[in-house]
């Protein structure tokens, strides 16, 4: 009788910490996404009233940044609304950190292009540089976050213990494992 009445409560202890998990999960890619959209529409704020008070305005310098600010809101507020109970891979935020990170590229490609092109030392204050390698690492912390996520969550009849064994474990592994395929391995270790 002990042995059957532990095992519910190691199921009920288990879906509590992946509740918990997942919040946590989801907290790290809102918090960061939410001061990301916070500094682009500064950004905006701040290159409209410079390009007011100056020149005419240049609607790519406005336009840009506010682009920017509503991808990361959408970053922001999509995990949010994600209604399960765990934290599955959400796709479409893999998309637009992997589209933020090629911009971040572009941009440092371009500062190291005009130098070494031109011959002369872009005009970089240590605020920028500071600002590219923090949008740097918010991006590897939040990608790093997607890859850990599952794929997707046994439903209440499969039995945990025998993914790997003689349920696939594909549908349920890791995205950073099901991408490098080392959900492969338990299959291999088991044939061999």
């Amino acid at each position: 009788m002990n042995g059957k009445s532990a095992e519910p409560i190691n199921e009920q202890t288990e879906e509590t910490h992946e509740r918990e998990s997942s919040k946590w999960k989801a907290g790290i890619l809102v918090v960061p996404a939410l001061f990301e959209t916070a500094y682009w529409l500064f950004l905006a704020c701040r290159q409209a009233i410079l390009a007011h008070e100056h020149h005419p305005p240049t609607p790519v310098l406005i336009i840009t940044p506010i682009l920017l600010a509503l991808s990361w809101l959408y970053a922001c507020l999509r995990p949010l609304f994600i209604r399960r109970r765990t934290l599955t891979v959400p796709y479409d935020l893999f998309a637009v950190y992997l589209s933020m990170v090629a911009i971040l590229g572009l941009d440092v490609g371009s500062i190291i292009y005009k130098r070494y092109a031109y011959q002369t030392v872009p005009e970089i204050s240590h605020a920028t540089a500071l600002v590219l390698m923090l949008h740097f690492f918010v991006l590897c912390i939040l990608l790093g976050t997607v890859l850990s996520l599952p794929m997707g969550v046994p439903p209440p009849g499969v039995d945990r213990d025998q993914i790997g064994k003689t349920i696939s474990p594909e549908d349920y592994t890791h995205f950073w494992g099901w991408i490098t395929f080392f959900w492969v391995y338990p299959l291999v270790k088991r044939v061999s």
